[in-house]
């Protein structure tokens, strides 16, 4: 059985919020605009700006420039956003599994 303090710690050490997931989520299913991503979260387009930012500067995310139009970028998930994905998505399997 695993302790409320081992649950505290897993948490802390995957560094990685509920709506960083959301966006790595939707970003695995397919390329996405940043207005999209806007629209989706329900935050301001500054917030998902600076969250963005953050997942591209921690190689979880890549930016993706349009090309017929430069000014539109697009976010793609990374192989290592991937990996981060799919421990968060193991780990909440097995919270589930606990408090079941």
């Amino acid at each position: 059985m695993i302790s409320f303090q081992q649950i505290n710690e897993a948490i802390r050490s995957h560094e990685q919020s509920l709506v960083k997931m959301v966006v790595l989520e939707r970003c695995a299913r397919n390329t996405v605009s940043l207005s999209s991503l806007t629209y989706e979260t329900c935050m301001t387009k500054p917030a998902v700006t600076q969250l963005c930012q953050l997942l591209v500067a921690k190689g979880f995310l890549q930016r993706v420039y349009s090309p017929r139009d430069r000014r539109r970028v697009y976010l793609r998930i990374t192989t290592s956003g991937n990996t981060e994905l799919k421990k968060v998505k193991a780990f909440l399997a097995k919270l589930e599994e606990v408090a079941s």
